[in-house]
């Protein structure tokens, strides 16, 4: 690794507001993928009445799933190894996770654009709804749609997959000399500040705890 990140290493590890914030934002995670998982095993997809609407609703809840367990994991990392010294990471590791993250929401999106199609198809034919099925077909348009935002994400977060390689970052974002000026997000001149400022105002972390919180309140009590 480069000896130039353990300055900037060292400070992240020292720094308490960063900490901390690393550390709620793992409870959260996990915690909203775990709240998540119950409210998808004890209501599942009952509230929809149609089969197709219901395969594209399981495939919303295994998104946001997946987006809570990802996330905390580029942060539990990212919190463990600051428990050492001089501990960089991978820059692969961090665009494959942060890439994982991105998709997930460009896909869970396109899911819901494909559940409004659907309502309004069935708005405007009825009978022609009711009577229609095609499970696997709407799972492999679900499958399609998820790969295809993976592919785009990753290939913008890479620049065309050019930047995909093995070489040592001091943070968690994606941000790079290769990719910058894509991602200016702060002008704190610090790498530190940087980073705590794109930690304060990106709340990817808590969406699958607030769709499992919205689940509860609108079909919980039912």
């Amino acid at each position: 690794m480069s000896e130039d990140l353990c300055p900037v290493i060292d400070q992240a590890s020292r720094s308490v507001e960063f900490n901390i914030i690393i550390f709620m934002k793992i409870v959260i995670c996990f915690g909203g993928a775990a709240f998540l998982l119950r409210q998808w095993r004890v209501h599942g997809v009952r509230f929809l009445g149609h089969k197709n609407s219901r395969v594209l609703f399981h495939a919303y809840y295994s998104i946001f799933v997946i987006l809570g367990i990802t996330t905390g994991s580029l942060y539990l990392i990212d919190f463990v190894r600051l428990r050492f010294t001089c501990v960089s990471l991978d820059f692969r590791l961090v665009i494959s996770l942060r890439g994982i993250v991105v998709s997930a929401l460009l896909s869970a999106h396109l899911i819901l654009i494909m559940l409004s199609l659907e309502r309004l198809y069935s708005s405007i034919f009825p009978a022609r709804f009711e009577r229609s099925s095609a499970q696997w077909l709407t799972a492999a348009a679900s499958i399609s749609v998820v790969a295809a935002a993976t592919s785009f994400v990753m290939w913008f977060l890479t620049d065309g997959f050019w930047l995909f390689t093995a070489s040592p970052v001091a943070h968690t974002n994606t941000r790079v000399p290769g990719n910058a000026n894509q991602f200016v997000f702060s002008t704190d001149p610090s790498l530190l500040g940087r980073q705590i400022f794109l930690e304060c105002t990106t709340l990817t972390h808590s969406f699958p705890l607030v769709m499992a919180m919205i689940i509860e309140w609108k079909v919980g009590r039912r």
